[in-house]
């Protein structure tokens, strides 16, 4: 088997990757806290309509509390029936995602390439199920793939219809995961309840189905955007660049061997 290196969200192999800096963000500790923010943040969001809501007051159809279009699904309510599902896809990565969704007392269910050791899975309270039922069973989906071949389009339209039609799907992973023209029609025809994107399957476009849409959260790929992380980033890149360039080992090089430094 060659030798691989993975870069901006792809495996190449190392005689094409030559020097590559680590820039995928869950490599970095403060981007991963940064992202799974995001991801809790959408799923409140989704959960109570609140960019929805705070939508009709910009067009001023400001209606009764009760009204149908402002009564979202209160989490303690579901939990307390023991039925909300938080379904993460690659576990690897998504490990910061689990660990926020305890504080809302949720049944997390994963599937990833690899299980967990067993002492990964008590400590988030994971339960590994195979895919097809974890998009059958969970009410949130929370994508955590890196884009490779057999998870371009994952989300498609043959997975979205095994969905439930309350789940939520979220994505700040990689755009192509997703089909957003299935995703879009599966919108339309209300075979799930709703999404929240972050990253988009030819970005910086986003389908043109989805932008206007009240059942979607649309971001510009912020999810790691804060100052404390993207500084990070930038000292990181700093400081590999002058290590190669006084002949040092670049700290973060995915194939310095290939360097023939130390």
């Amino acid at each position: 088997m060659s030798r691989v290196a993975y870069v901006n969200g792809h495996y190449l192999p190392m005689h094409q990757a030559m020097v590559h800096v680590e820039d995928r963000g869950y490599q970095f500790g403060d981007a991963v806290y940064e992202v799974c923010e995001v991801r809790e943040g959408r799923l409140i969001d989704e959960r109570r309509h609140l960019a929805r809501l705070e939508r009709s007051l910009d067009e001023l159809q400001i209606r009764a509390p009760m009204s149908p279009t402002a009564i979202g699904i209160v989490l303690r309510e579901v939990i307390a029936r023991n039925r909300i599902r938080y379904g993460i896809v690659y576990l690897q990565v998504g490990r910061g995602v689990a660990r926020r969704a305890q504080g809302f007392q949720m049944r997390v269910l994963y599937n990833d390439a690899v299980r967990a050791p067993v002492e990964v899975e008590k400590e988030l309270r994971a339960e590994f199920v195979d895919q097809d039922l974890l998009f059958r069973e969970s009410d949130f989906i929370s994508l955590h793939v890196p884009l490779l071949p057999g998870t371009r389009h994952l989300i498609s339209r043959e997975n979205i219809r095994k969905m439930k039609p309350t789940a939520f799907l979220i994505n700040t992973a990689r755009g192509p995961v997703v089909d957003e023209a299935a995703l879009a029609e599966a919108l339309e025809k209300k075979i799930i309840a709703g999404a929240a994107l972050d990253v988009y399957e030819h970005e910086p476009k986003v389908h043109p189905a989805l932008v206007a849409r009240k059942d979607v959260i649309l971001s510009p790929h912020i999810a790691s955007a804060s100052v404390d992380t993207r500084t990070k980033m930038a000292v990181m890149a700093v400081e590999n660049v002058v290590a190669f360039f006084e002949g040092r080992r670049p700290p973060n090089a995915l194939n310095a061997d290939a360097l023939g430094l130390k």
